[in-house]
């Protein structure tokens, strides 16, 4: 079991620099009805997640990025 709001706001803090020096706003948005607790491979949902985002910084020029969590 582990806390996927836990996991996302650490994948989002180790990119948050990343980010700021390209100027772009990231931001994160967890639906307040979903279930905080999961089960399963915090790990590998980890580096799927850092994947992702670094991908979403690297390709965007202006804006930002939102990392949502819904369910």
């Amino acid at each position: 079991e582990f806390d996927v709001i836990d996991l996302q706001d650490g994948t989002v803090d180790l990119l948050a620099a990343s980010a700021q020096a390209k100027s772009l706003d990231l931001s994160v948005f967890v639906d307040p009805s979903i279930s905080k607790t999961f089960v399963g491979d915090d790990g590998r949902l980890r580096q799927i997640l850092l994947n992702l985002i670094h991908n979403a910084i690297k390709f965007t020029e202006r804006g930002g990025v939102m990392v949502e969590v819904t369910g």
